[in-house]
């Protein structure tokens, strides 16, 4: 897999080899004026922001319209992927090692029977930035899909039968810079070639059906998918070694790179999350020489390095300020989330007149509005109740550990 090119003010170009083909996105503002997308440094300011808050201020001379593209991620919740920094990643040799080590049952990186590196839906997330929470991801029939797919199609004044290729919507993306709406289209390339990416040069329709409703996307719980594809693409790679990978590969390698213990430091922050956001292609190739150096002869090419301890990694259980942090993380509320009346409605009204589709698709639209403004309410209310029981359970486990002497804390899991 690699990723190639420099992300200047008005394009991000992301190429995957290997399992993930490659995609072009316009991404605006990925990065202050004269800075490098391959810079490891930072200066004190960039070191002190709060975390999971972190991206790049517009370009200088960017046009005020480039920030609705990022205001709308940011308002979905994919801000954080939008703004990583790798500006290239070619190690299909760590890949496929990785591919071998990780088992698909417990879902660890085994690189001896002590040396451990645990994925779970909250790794992914502190990894890559993803949203953790919320519903999954349940494809509708056929029609619905083809349906979203030609309403799509009709849009972009194509053909109904056209595919869309990530190419096609990079250039849809830079025609549309005052358009919020556009990121949709965003949307559907991160989904297929870096997020969920599958074999198929064109972006499949289940994906274009997903990202075609921004207020969807926003729902979903994009840490499990990325962590329930690695698991299915782990088992497919078990029962037949050296097939192509569809997953977030991606994901794997910043992983193992961020908890190997290098000989000399470098300028990364291990609480900063997300952590691919520290990532460059320099500190990358640095970490891959240095475990592979350690090996002396080669053998094994990877897993020379010892592992961080664990508390000095952002991985931790820890509790953090006023019962926010990991541990409210674990502790999940159910995310409500009522059907989309217009995508199950919508295609069944053809047969009316114009004018009385209009009006009724109108309706139907001015309800789904209720219903979602009422969801988030409820799961509103529902998080402040999580972020009371998470504070509960930890003053539990620290009376807990003062009675019984210090041990490490357990995972506290109430998951939906």
């Amino acid at each position: 897999m690699e990723i190639t090119g420099k992300m200047p003010s008005k394009v991000k170009r992301i190429r995957f080899a290997d399992s993930q083909t490659e995609c072009e996105v316009v991404l605006p503002q990925t990065m202050t004026s004269g800075a490098t997308s391959s810079s490891p440094a930072m200066d004190g300011t960039a070191q002190t922001r709060p975390k999971r808050k972190r991206r790049a201020q517009p370009a200088a001379g960017a046009a005020a319209a480039d920030n609705k593209h990022h205001e709308k991620l940011e308002e979905i919740g994919l801000d954080a992927v939008a703004s990583m920094t790798l500006g290239s990643l070619e190690k299909p040799d760590l890949i496929r090692w990785l591919m071998d080590r990780t088992d698909p049952d417990t879902m660890c990186i085994v690189i001896e029977d002590d040396r451990k590196i645990q994925i779970t839906p909250r790794v992914v997330h502190l990894v890559m930035g993803t949203p953790l929470g919320g519903t999954d991801i349940v494809i509708p029939p056929h029609k619905v899909v083809q349906s979203t797919h030609e309403m799509i199609t009709e849009e972009l004044g194509i053909p109904k039968s056209a595919r869309l290729s990530a190419k096609m919507l990079k250039e849809v993306i830079k025609s549309r810079k005052d358009d919020p709406t556009a990121v949709r289209f965003f949307v559907m390339v991160l989904m297929s070639k870096l997020l969920l990416p599958t074999m198929d040069f064109y972006i499949p329709k289940s994906d274009i059906w997903v990202a075609s409703d921004l207020d969807r996307v926003a729902a979903i719980d994009w840490s499990e998918a990325v962590f329930q594809a690695l698991s299915h693409s782990l088992r497919c790679w078990r029962q037949n070694p050296g097939s192509s990978i569809a997953s977030c590969v991606v994901c794997l390698v910043v992983l193992y790179l961020d908890n190997i213990l290098p000989p000399k430091a470098i300028d990364i922050d291990p609480m900063y999350t997300p952590h691919i956001q520290m990532f460059t292609k320099e500190i990358v190739d640095h970490l891959v020489k240095a475990d592979q150096n350690a090996g002396g002869d080669g053998t094994p090419p990877f897993g020379n390095l010892p592992l961080r301890p664990l508390v000095t990694t952002c991985y931790v259980n820890k509790l953090g300020d006023r019962g926010k942090g990991p541990l409210s993380d674990v502790i999940k509320a159910p995310s409500f989330n009522f059907p989309n009346m217009s995508n199950i409605v919508g295609p069944h009204l053809h047969g009316l007149p114009e004018d009385r589709r209009q009006r009724l698709l109108q309706a139907i639209a001015d309800y789904d509005r209720q219903m979602k403004e009422s969801s988030l309410e409820i799961e509103r209310q529902f998080r402040k109740v999580v972020g009371k029981q998470a504070l509960i359970c930890q003053q539990v486990i620290d009376a807990l550990q003062g009675m019984h002497g210090a041990h490490p804390s357990p995972v506290v899991r109430m998951r939906k």
